[in-house]
């Protein structure tokens, strides 16, 4: 790019006929800012690229970042965005941005956390809705959504059952009760 660009104008957004001719220079370092400097990304979910804008007169040659990406990210070293889906939780980290030109280079830092996948809602449904001491009754859990990061759990009941955590089979120690009188919990 040469040290002066001529750039053509439209003249007004009521598209008149009016046009004019602006000169900007290419004398000066870029000035770069992110569009957003806080980047909560969920994992396995495309992410909103982040771009850099440049608010100098003078353009940007070459694009550089500080360190890796977490992975399934990427930079794109020809026009400075950040985009892509994670792979992996990873927590809080600073990349830096560095934009260049024959001028000069600026930096600047965005942050970027890559978050699970919570579960939001947690359903639980038997096969029997008495217990009988002698028999069984079988839980059956189903967490939302599908693809949460962390679907581990454990059973906790009180002391009129006792309960295989592997299975969610339930067997009753000491009366016969409606299964609605038993509050088992799921511990994440």
């Amino acid at each position: 790019m040469s040290e002066t660009e001529l750039d053509l104008w439209r003249g007004d957004m009521l598209k008149t006929t009016k046009t004019s001719v602006r000169c900007l220079q290419d004398d000066t370092k870029p000035l770069i800012v992110p569009t957003k400097v806080e980047n909560n990304i969920i994992i396995n979910k495309p992410m909103e690229p982040i771009k850099f804008v440049n608010y100098a007169s003078g353009g940007v040659n070459k694009w550089s970042i500080s360190h890796q990406l977490p992975s399934g990210l990427v930079f794109d070293k020809q026009k400075g965005i950040i985009s892509g889906t994670p792979t992996k939780i990873l927590s809080r980290n600073k990349y830096v941005v560095t934009a260049s030109n024959s001028h000069g280079s600026t930096q600047t830092g965005v942050y970027i956390a890559v978050l699970p996948i919570l579960v939001d809602d947690i359903k639980i449904s038997s096969t029997s809705d008495t217990l009988v001491i002698g028999e069984s009754a079988q839980l059956h859990v189903t967490i939302s959504p599908n693809d949460a990061s962390n679907k581990k759990f454990s059973w906790e009941v009180d002391d009129k059952v006792s309960i295989d955590q592997s299975t969610g089979k339930l067997l009753p120690l000491k009366k016969v009760f409606p299964l609605l009188e038993l509050l088992p919990i799921i511990a994440l």
